[in-house]
């Protein structure tokens, strides 16, 4: 199949007895996806690579999409993450708005006050502020403790009820959360914005060309570089009606 350095996928006979071959793939898999969407990724491209068949694989997707929408996955299958590569405690606290060591909160210019703001606003980041928030003792210290480039776990839910104008960021919780507190998963979200990203590539525009943003940005997806704009578009209708069904 279609790869580029570092990431690539094929059929490997170790010993070249075996009665079937095995899966070998290296970075099509991020830790950041969740098992769901690496199940998916590997059960195609297993029907794609051993068995040779592009049709079983497009059967299996579907398949794949139709217990998410349908809400069949277990929460635990749903949980991803991300690292915190950019900030510490100190940077966190800070953006939660907790007190210090000194019981003051740290000042800081406006440069510091716009990059706080850009991280917040990434999943991952904004899961470890609420969770700093929430652990907060009455005097404003946190009992949580996050190490910088810590992987936060978190599941995309819907806290706004699906009120138009919520941001992704806003609505992320732990996997305990959504057990204990009954938050509902946004499986749409994870849908369009996870699945088929890593089945199709970046989302195309309606002439079927992608933004140069986008190419620049894809990584090999395993169907998306095998199928026409057209059969793509196709199979993401046909998925996104199964929960209006």
């Amino acid at each position: 199949m279609p790869s580029l350095p570092h990431r690539y996928a094929g059929a490997e006979w170790v010993h070249g007895t075996e009665e079937r071959p095995a899966l070998h793939q290296k970075g099509l898999l991020e830790r950041t996806q969740c098992r769901h969407v690496q199940a998916t990724i590997l059960q195609a491209m297993r029907d794609l690579l051993l068995d040779r068949s592009l049709e079983a694989a497009l059967r299996s997707v579907m398949a794949a999409s139709k217990k998410l929408l349908g809400g069949k996955v277990p929460v635990s299958e749903l949980v991803e993450g991300g690292f915190l590569k950019r900030a510490n405690q100190r940077d966190l606290m800070r953006m939660a708005g907790l007190v210090g060591k000194d019981g003051e909160r740290e000042k800081v210019d406006k440069t510091t006050r716009e990059q706080d703001a850009s991280l917040a606003r990434s999943p991952s980041y904004a899961c470890a502020i609420e969770q700093l928030k929430a652990s907060a003792s009455a005097s404003g210290t946190p009992t949580r403790v996050f190490r910088l480039g810590e992987y936060v776990p978190f599941v995309l839910v819907s806290k706004s009820g699906g009120a138009s104008g919520s941001k992704q960021f806003e609505n992320v919780a732990t996997a305990d959360d959504v057990v204990l507190r009954r938050t509902p998963v946004s499986l749409k979200l994870l849908y369009t914005n996870r699945l088929l990203p890593a089945l199709f590539g970046q989302f195309q525009e309606r002439t079927g060309t992608t933004t140069k943003a986008a190419a620049a940005a894809d990584k090999p997806a395993l169907l998306g570089r095998l199928l026409p704009a057209d059969r793509v578009a196709l199979l993401r209708s046909e998925a996104a009606r199964i929960d209006d069904c």
